[in-house]
């Protein structure tokens, strides 16, 4: 198995995971045999390398990149710690900035029940952007927007905008929550719903994609019920594979749970330790494995290595976990160390000034 046809399977998965959602929502899955893709096949077979599975409203941002157009990417983010799933976020940030968006920040102070001031927010953002030229290998000016959810008054005036175009009816229709859920969470799908439309709405001839997981999807749909209500534009939603939990594939790595994850402000022995305990796609038995070959669908070391180690040593890796060549063990005993090398470096660049 080659590292596409891996991606290709990942993506695969994703739609069998989420088929109803798919449907639902009217997702586009990154597939080469996709129809609705068009001419735009090449882009998407790039964004699915990244782990991008599928995107709705794709076509203004795929023109654009298509014709050298500007464009905008809005990424949003809680103020907490960064961890290895903020590198997938950085590289996708990255190869849209390298087609000609422009990055647009939001940091959201609300869901995390802070607030945060304008510099606040930049400072945050900044550490972020340490990752970003990280993963570049070189130095990148700093964003121009970026903007505190809860401290921008233009953008709590869109979210009043949000709130006169969607019924409660609607939202706990859509969220599948009970009447007696709080206005608090209510606000949480206008909030979002607001910051995905605020690039829209300060540059409406300019095209957007935002950043997203499938966990937001309900967020997008009240954003795209508000913008064709009140007249802007439409973004584009583009959703990746989001890194598994050390602890499993069944889970995602969070900052609620210090175990799944690892994060780029603890020290290399406890990424060590994390990692040497991190769960893998081996088989029940020896026999079976040397057989039947691991399985880097369910891997989670695998995925935290594909992300850490240069591109030839991720194939060899992959080819002997599904040969069965290499067990688990010695698997681990030879990728570590690369992977602890990379972590060392990430974090020693994203520490906060």
């Amino acid at each position: 198995m080659e590292l596409s046809e891996l991606h290709a399977s990942m993506v695969s998965r994703h739609l069998k995971d989420h088929g109803d959602k798919v449907k639902q929502f009217g997702l586009i899955p990154l597939l080469k045999n996709e129809e609705r893709l068009g001419a735009f096949a090449d882009i998407a077979e790039s964004l699915q390398q990244l782990g991008v599975w599928a995107m709705q409203q794709p076509t203004s941002v795929m023109e654009a990149i298509r014709e050298g157009r500007d464009f905008f990417v809005l990424v949003g983010f809680r103020p907490s710690r960064f961890h290895l799933g903020h590198i997938t976020l950085a590289q996708e940030l990255a190869w849209y900035m390298s087609q000609g968006a422009k990055p647009f920040f939001i940091v959201s102070g609300y869901e995390a029940g802070t607030s945060l001031s304008a510099s606040e927010a930049r400072d945050k953002v900044s550490e972020f952007w340490q990752i970003l030229q990280a993963v570049q290998g070189r130095e990148i000016p700093e964003p121009d927007h970026v903007y505190s959810d809860k401290e921008c008054l233009e953008l709590r005036l869109l979210e009043d905008r949000v709130e006169e175009c969607v019924s409660t009816q609607k939202i706990l229709q859509l969220y599948g929550w009970k009447s007696d859920i709080s206005v608090a969470d209510l606000r949480i799908a206008t909030m979002n719903a607001a910051a995905f439309l605020f690039p829209c709405h300060l540059f409406p001839k300019t095209p957007l994609v935002v950043l997203s997981d499938i966990k937001q999807i309900t967020h997008a749909e009240v954003a795209k019920i508000v913008a064709r209500k009140i007249g802007i534009s439409v973004p584009a939603f583009s959703y990746r594979m989001l890194l598994p939990s050390l602890l499993g594939p069944q889970q995602r790595m969070s900052v609620r749970n210090e175990n799944s994850a690892v994060f780029l402000d603890e020290g290399v022995d406890r990424m060590s330790t994390k990692l040497h305990k991190c769960f893998s796609g081996g088989r029940t038995t020896i026999d079976e494995q040397r057989k039947k070959g691991g399985d880097p669908f369910t891997c989670s070391f695998f995925k935290v290595c594909r992300l850490l180690i240069p591109e030839e040593q991720a194939r060899e890796m992959l080819t002997d976990c599904v040969s069965g060549s290499v067990m688990c063990g010695d698997c681990k005993a030879q990728r570590l160390k690369p992977a602890l090398m990379q972590l060392e470096h990430l974090s020693k660049r994203t520490k906060p000034t």
